[in-house]
Order: structure tokens, then sequence, then C-alpha cells
């Protein structure tokens, strides 16, 4: 469980990263359909990278 929540952490990392990039790409390019477009792909990465995580940590 514990390795869990550390990989929960490091990926919530990684998509605070890409959540405010979105934000900032989405102001300067003013469009704003770009941003929602993307809640798949960040669902996507989230998921993916709590499971790479899990398991890499899990291996060490």
């Amino acid at each position: 469980m514990k390795n869990f929540k550390k990989s929960i952490d490091e990926s919530l990392s990684v998509m605070g990263i890409i959540f405010l990039g979105l934000i900032i790409l989405s102001f300067f390019i003013k469009d704003s359909s770009a941003f929602y477009n993307s809640r798949i792909y960040l669902i996507m990465i989230f998921l993916g990278s709590t499971i790479v995580g899990f398991f890499r940590l899990q291996k060490k």
C-alpha cells in the first residue's frame, strides 16, 4: 500500500505539471477547446503513470 501511495503521488505531480502547462498554453492561444478536449488524455496519462510507477516501485 505504501508503494501504491508513492506511485500516486508521483503521477499526481506529473499531472499537475501537465495541467499547468495546458492552462498556460490555452491562455496564450486563446482557445479553451484544446484544454477541454485533452481531459481524456490527462486521465489516461494519470492512470498509466500510476500503474507503471506502482510496478516499478514493487520491483525495487
